[in-house]
C-alpha cells in the first residue's frame, strides 16, 4: 500500500448530493494506511462542514473552506500542505463508489511516490433516463466510461474527472490546477481535470488504467437535455481555444478562418432548422456552438493579455 492517501472532494452548495457521496464513501474498503478524507467547499458555506462532521471519525474527516468560488484554486489548496509523495484520489460531491475502489487505487500505487497517475471506470447514474437518441451524444460524464473507451482515447481528457488519482508532488510540478478552467474558472469553459492530466503527459507521468475502480456519477435531468449537450460544446470550445494558442491574424486576435468557419457552421444550422430534421438540427447546433466557443475562448486570451499590459 501506499504511505499517505488522500480523497478529496470539492463542494459548492450541494449539501444533498455531498451527503450522499460521503455516504457512499464511508461503505468502501479502507486501505491499511495513513488515509483520509478532505471536503473542501468553496465560494458559500451551505452546511457542508457540519454533513463532514457527522461522519468525521468513519472517514477520518476534515473539512475546509475556501472563500474564492473557483474549484481549481479549492484543489490547489486542498493539497498544497500534503507531502509530495501522497497519493491524492480526486472524486465529486456527487458520485456513488464501488466497495473495492479505493483499495484498487492504494494497491495499483503500491512501492512508488511518483511517475504516474491513474483513472478508473465511470457510468452514468440517471435521475431521469434520457431519450435513446441523445444518450450516445452527452458528454463523457454522463456516458459510461469503460475499458474500451478508454483504449479508443478522448479528445478531452485521459480520465474522468471525478475518478482519478495522483501523487501531490506530481501535480505541483505541472503547475497546480489552472484557474482559467472549470467551475468558478475566468474563462467560462470546462476541463480543469483534462488540463492537468495533459500537462502530467507532457511531464512523461504514465496514466495507468484500473477498469476495477468504478464509480457512477449522478446526472440531473437537466444535464441530459439537447440544451446542455450544446452548451457544454460550448465550453470545451472554449478550452479548446485556450490551449491552443493560435497565432491572431487581426486586430480582433482571431484568426479570419475562424470566422469563417463560424459563418459556415451558423449557415449550415439555419438550413438544418428550416430543413426540420431533429438530428441534423441538432448536429449543427453543437457545431456552430463549438465554433462560437473558440471564438469566445479567443477574446478571453486577448483581453487577458490586454490587461497583463496594462498591469505590467
Amino acid at each position: 500500500m501506499v504511505k499517505s492517501f488522500r480523497i478529496i472532494v470539492p463542494t459548492a452548495r450541494r449539501p444533498h448530493l455531498l451527503q450522499r457521496t460521503l455516504v457512499s464513501l464511508a461503505g468502501c474498503r479502507w486501505p491499511n494506511c495513513d488515509a483520509a478524507t478532505i471536503v473542501v467547499e468553496n465560494g458559500t458555506r451551505d452546511s457542508a462542514d457540519e454533513i463532514v462532521a457527522s461522519c468525521a471519525d468513519k472517514l477520518h474527516a476534515r473539512y475546509m473552506f475556501v472563500e474564492r468560488p473557483n474549484k481549481s484554486h479549492a484543489l490547489n489548496v486542498a493539497i498544497e500542505d500534503l507531502p509530495d509523495e501522497c497519493l491524492v484520489y480526486f472524486i465529486d460531491d456527487d458520485v456513488r463508489l464501488s466497495e473495492n475502489v479505493l483499495m484498487q487505487y492504494t494497491a495499483a500505487a503500491a512501492g512508488i511516490s511518483d511517475g504516474a497517475f491513474w483513472g478508473g471506470s465511470t457510468a452514468p447514474d440517471f435521475e431521469t433516463e434520457p431519450e435513446s437518441w441523445l444518450k450516445p451524444l452527452l458528454p463523457a460524464d454522463a456516458r459510461t466510461f469503460d475499458e474500451q473507451e478508454y483504449q479508443r482515447g478522448s479528445q478531452y481528457m485521459v480520465f474522468l474527472g471525478f475518478n482519478w488519482a495522483a501523487f501531490a508532488g506530481d501535480i505541483r510540478r505541472a503547475g497546480g490546477f489552472d484557474t482559467r478552467f472549470g467551475p468558478g474558472g475566468s474563462s467560462g469553459s470546462v476541463g480543469q481535470e483534462s488540463d492537468m492530466q495533459q500537462r502530467l503527459l507532457d511531464l512523461g507521468v504514465r496514466p495507468v488504467f484500473l477498469p476495477e475502480a468504478r464509480v457512477w456519477h449522478y446526472v440531473p435531468p437537466e444535464r441530459c437535455s439537447p440544451e446542455w449537450v450544446v452548451g457544454r460544446d460550448y465550453r470545451y470550445g472554449i478550452l479548446d481555444a485556450i490551449k491552443s494558442h493560435p497565432r491572431p491574424t487581426n486586430s480582433w486576435g482571431i484568426p479570419w478562418w475562424y470566422l469563417r468557419r463560424l459563418g459556415r457552421t451558423w449557415i449550415r444550422y439555419q438550413a438544418a432548422r428550416l430543413g426540420g430534421d431533429r438530428m441534423n438540427t441538432f448536429l449543427a447546433k453543437r457545431d456552430f456552438y463549438y465554433q462560437k466557443g473558440l471564438v469566445k475562448g479567443l477574446l478571453s486570451l486577448r483581453e487577458t493579455k490586454f490587461s497583463q499590459r496594462r498591469h505590467a
